[in-house]
C-alpha cells in the first residue's frame, strides 16, 4: 500500500508499523507469508486428525430428572 512519504516517514516507520517497501523487506515478508500458509495447513491438518479420533465417540451425562425425563430449570455443576 502507498502512503504520503511524510506519513510513513512521521509516523509508520518510528512506531515499526510499516517497513519500506524494497527488495530485501519484499523478500522478508514473502517468506513470512509462506511461514503462515505452512503453519495453517499444519493446523487444518491436526484438526482432520482430531476429527477422525473423534468420530463415533459418545458422551453420556447422567443427571437426575423430573416426571417426563424433564431436567429440571437449573441443573446444577459438580465440581
Amino acid at each position: 500500500m502507498k502512503v504520503a512519504s511524510g506519513y510513513a516517514r512521521n509516523f509508520l516507520l518510528p512506531k515499526r508499523l510499516a517497513v519500506v517497501a524494497n527488495e530485501s523487506n519484499k523478500k522478508i515478508v514473502e517468506q513470512e507469508r509462506h511461514a503462515h500458509v505452512r503453519k495453517e495447513a499444519k493446523l487444518v491438518d491436526e484438526a482432520q486428525d482430531l476429527s477422525k479420533l473423534l468420530t463415533g465417540v459418545s458422551v453420556t451425562i447422567a443427571q437426575k430428572a423430573g416426571e417426563a425425563d424433564q431436567l429440571f430449570g437449573s441443573v446444577p455443576r459438580k465440581t
